[in-house]
């Protein structure tokens, strides 16, 4: 009676069911299998953090080798200005034409990295307020309205750094 009762209710000495056993078993294989995956996808995040800081570093490089190697063009004309500008401080005279033509150097250096310059000053043309801004603020011109540039836009890459500055045509 006493076996029969331990078949009944169960007994915790009694051996496990074999079913139990291989779901015990397939269990710990899961376990094993998704701490592997984890231990993959952590390898992986690391992996992928570093390729995109390699990225970057090199990007950085690159946009510091372009930006020095713009400075070292530029250094020449920039030191010009600079001396044009001491000896107009100290009195002495300098021509127009020698300090236009250092700027003129700036200018080709700056549109050699990108810089581009829309439309000619003088040039009549319609109001955009995307593209110009009125030379003066007491002056209101609306879109469409003719008007004539004074300070051409600077652009690079279509982007607009500087819209032009634009006064009403005289009529």
């Amino acid at each position: 009676m006493l076996k029969l009762l331990r078949n009944l209710f169960g007994n915790s000495s009694a051996p496990a069911a074999p079913e139990s056993n291989l779901a015990d078993s397939e269990k710990q294989s899961l376990r094993l299998t998704l701490a592997e995956q984890e231990t993959l996808i952590r390898e992986l995040k690391a992996q992928l953090a570093a390729a995109e800081k390699l990225e970057q570093d090199a990007a950085n490089a690159a946009t510091s080798r372009y930006q020095s190697q713009l400075l070292k063009e530029a250094a020449g004309p920039v030191s010009q200005l600079m001396t044009q500008s001491h000896l107009l401080d100290a009195g002495k005279t300098v021509a127009a034409k020698d300090i236009f033509a250092v700027a003129n150097r700036l200018v080709a250096i700056f549109r050699s990295a990108g810089l581009q310059v829309d439309q000619s000053v003088g040039t009549e043309t319609v109001y955009n307020p995307e593209h110009h801004t009125p030379l003066s603020s007491q002056v209101s011109i609306a879109p469409g309205d003719a008007v004539i540039i004074r300070f051409p836009a600077v652009f690079q890459d279509e982007i607009i750094i500087r819209k032009a500055l634009v006064q009403p045509k005289e009529q």
